[in-house]
């Protein structure tokens, strides 16, 4: 017994005809439905808006936890030599033009504009590959946290936080081994909107050479230096203090420390006190 089509709502059975032509209009729906999703899940993500921040695929605390977490990620990522992350992860750092107005004003954010910049850049490029050798090449396997105060013997620290328009906490951050007490350290980082940015190195901008014919100790104070500080000694040679593991290679260059971080001397040695961390 073979059934037979449903009578219609008028009581006419559909023709065969009128039945695939139906069916082959759904069918087009329907692939046209599909070929919409795919396109649409297929499409690149939208491109960030010019001046945009990068910003990491993770939230970090705004707390030193929160900063150690980020360090401690980059080391990580360091140790399996997976170079594209750790510039990832240092470029979220890069603080926005607009970024370093907030936090210096517009004077001075405007100085910094066209210096941060290629400095910032070559930190999260040409640095995030110098620091991956150096943590292989020297088995670092901690990130210390260390807190920046407004008293602390280095003037250039005072110069950095008597810079800042926007009074929030500031840190620096030490790459070493657990059982060293020094190592890379990497200078001024706040946390804002949301998210940590850095001024490495902005002490140099902050507190530079000066003109010291006209003083009796021969080195001239920083305009930020708190009072009765005692004035910074000149830097010996053209590169600086040496780092403890550089072989007597200048602080700051590729042998003794990646582009953006000052390779740390105990307090013992010669090194200036500006320069020793």
């Amino acid at each position: 017994m073979t059934s037979s089509p449903l009578p219609s709502a008028g009581g006419r059975r559909p023709r065969p005809a009128t039945l695939r032509a139906s069916l082959r209009a759904s069918l087009r729906n329907a692939s046209a439905l599909v070929a919409a999703a795919l396109l649409l899940a297929c499409s690149p993500p939208k491109k960030a808006e010019p001046g945009a921040p990068a910003v990491p695929d993770k939230q970090y605390a705004g707390t030193p936890e929160g900063l150690h977490e980020l360090w401690a990620d980059i080391l990580t990522a360091c140790q399996k030599d997976d170079r594209g992350r750790v510039h990832d992860l240092m470029q979220t750092l890069v603080m926005t033009d607009d970024e370093l107005v907030e936090l210096f004003g517009p004077e001075l954010g405007a100085y910094l504009k066209p210096r941060y910049r290629p400095m910032a850049s070559r930190m999260a490029n040409v640095g995030a590959l110098e620091l991956v050798a150096l943590v292989l090449e020297r088995k670092y396997d901690d990130a210390e946290v260390v807190p920046l105060t407004p008293d602390s013997p280095d003037i250039e620290v005072r110069a950095s936080l008597g810079a800042l328009k926007v009074k929030t906490p500031a840190y620096a951050v030490r790459v070493k081994r657990k059982v060293d007490a020094m190592g890379l350290k990497y200078n001024f980082f706040v946390f804002h909107h949301g998210r940590w940015v850095t001024g490495n190195q902005f002490a140099k901008f902050f507190a530079p050479p000066r003109d010291t014919t006209n003083t009796s100790t021969g080195v001239a104070l920083s305009p930020h230096a708190s009072p009765g500080a005692t004035p910074a000694t000149p830097a010996a040679g053209k590169g600086g203090a040496t780092g403890a593991g550089g072989k007597g290679s200048p602080a700051g260059t590729g042998a003794g420390g990646p582009a953006g971080a000052t390779t740390t001397t105990p307090a013992t040695t010669t090194a200036p006190p500006a320069r020793a961390r």
